[in-house]
C-alpha cells in the first residue's frame, strides 16, 4: 500500500528511500518522522518512535531498517547489524539493508587492520604499505638476534643488546659529546640580554581546542593528501567536521579535498558530514560537503562493480559545490542506487 494525499506523500519522501509496501498506512507518518529526526542528528528521539512503531507492529521491517540506519549513523557499527538482520529476516529482498551490511564488514575488517598495525607500531600511509613485509621482517631478526646474544652471554650484565640498541639509535648531532676545548684557546662567549619573542601576529594551530588539533594531526599523518590540510573544527552538536586545506595554483581542490575527507570520516565513525574548504593565495577558492551516507554508498561492491574508475567515488560522494560546476552524469552513477546526500 502507498500513502496517498499531499501529507502522506510528503511522508513517503521524507522516509528517505526505505520501503514502505509492507507497512500499514496508519504507520508511515511515524516512520518518516523518526527518518527526519535521524536526519537532524536527533537520534534518541528517533530511535523512540521506532520502538513505539515496533510495539504496534512487531514485523515492520522499515522499523528495524531505520534503527539500523541511527546506529550506523551514531558508528554503533555491530548493533547497526544487528537491525539489519532482523529487517532482512521480515524481508529478504531488502537492497538497503545487505548494502549497509557490506559497508559495515569493510569497516570492520579495516578498522581491526587499522588497530593491528597500530598495536605493532608499524608505519601507516599508502606510500609504506610495500615496507611493511620487510619491516615486519626486520624486527623479527632483531629480537632472535638479541636473544641469542642473551643466551650466549650469560653472566654479562642486563645492560644488553637492547639498551645499547637503544643508545645508537637516540644518538644525534645535538645528543653527542663534544670535545673539551683547551683552556688557551676557550674564549668566552660575550653575553647579551635575551629579547622577548615578538607577540605572535595570526592564531597558530596550537591556540585551537584539544580536539580540534587531534583531528588535525590525525587526518595530517593518515591521509594521501595531508600535508595540505591547515585547519579542522568539530562541531559536536551536528557530528560535523570542517576541513581547511591549501591548494597550489594548478591542483585539483575537490581530489584532494575528497582524500582528506575520507580520512577524516574512517578515522571518526560517529561523524555525519565533512565540510571542505580549499584556499588558494590566502581566498576561499573552494568549497563542497561530503556527507557519510553518500561516502557509504561508494563502499559496497554494487557500486565499485558498476564505476570501475578510481576516482568514480568522488564525483559521486562530493556535493554541494561551489562555484558550482556543471552537472556530471558520473555524480549519481547508474550503479550506485542512491537518490541523494
Amino acid at each position: 500500500m502507498t500513502p496517498s494525499g499531499g501529507k502522506a506523500d510528503s511522508a513517503a519522501r521524507a522516509s528517505d528511500g526505505l520501503s514502505q509496501d509492507a507497512v500499514p498506512e496508519p504507520l508511515h507518518a511515524d516512520l518518516a518522522r523518526a527518518n527526519l529526526l535521524r536526519m537532524r542528528g536527533e537520534f534518541d528521539a528517533a530511535k523512540q518512535l521506532c520502538q513505539d512503531v515496533i510495539q504496534r507492529e512487531p514485523r515492520c521491517a522499515p522499523a528495524y531498517t531505520l534503527l539500523g540506519d541511527i546506529a550506523f549513523d551514531r558508528g554503533s557499527l555491530e548493533e547497526a547489524s544487528h537491525f539489519y538482520d532482523l529487517s532482512l529476516e521480515i524481508e529478504p529482498s531488502g537492497t538497503h539493508e545487505r548494502t549497509r551490511l557490506e559497508v559495515i564488514q569493510h569497516r570492520l575488517s579495516k578498522t581491526e587492520s587499522a588497530t593491528t598495525v597500530e598495536q605493532l607500531g608499524l608505519p601507516v600511509g599508502r606510500e609504506s604499505r610495500w615496507r611493511t613485509p620487510a619491516l615486519i621482517g626486520a624486527v623479527a631478526a632483531i629480537v632472535f638476534t638479541a636473544l641469542v646474544l642473551g643466551m650466549s652471554q650469560g653472566t654479562r650484565p642486563k645492560s644488553s643488546v637492547a639498551s645499547v640498541a637503544t643508545e645508537r639509535v637516540s644518538a644525534t648531532p645535538d645528543t653527542l659529546p663534544t670535545p673539551p676545548t683547551s683552556p688557551s684557546t676557550a674564549k668566552p662567549e660575550p653575553s647579551t640580554p635575551e629579547k622577548p619573542a615578538p607577540a605572535a601576529a595570526t592564531a597558530s594551530p596550537s591556540d585551537s581546542p584539544l580536539e580540534d588539533r587531534t583531528i588535525l594531526q590525525v587526518v595530517q599523518q593518515r591521509s594521501p593528501a595531508g600535508s595540505h590540510l591547515i585547519g579542522a573544527t568539530q562541531d559536536p552538536r551536528t557530528k560535523m567536521i570542517q576541513l581547511t586545506y591549501r591548494l597550489g595554483a594548478e591542483e585539483d581542490a575537490r581530489a584532494i579535498g575528497a582524500e582528506l575527507a575520507r580520512t577524516a570520516l574512517e578515522q571518526y565513525t560517529d561523524v555525519l558530514m565533512i565540510t571542505l574548504r580549499g584556499v588558494r593565495d590566502d581566498r576561499i577558492a573552494y568549497v563542497a560537503d561530503v556527507p557519510r551516507t553518500r561516502y557509504a554508498d561508494t563502499l559496497a561492491d554494487t557500486f565499485t562493480q558498476g564505476n570501475p574508475e578510481p576516482n568514480a567515488w568522488i564525483a559521486y560522494a562530493v556535493t554541494n559545490e561551489w562555484p558550482s560546476r556543471t552537472p556530471d552524469p558520473r555524480d549519481n552513477p547508474p550503479g550506485s542506487g542512491a537518490k541523494g546526500p
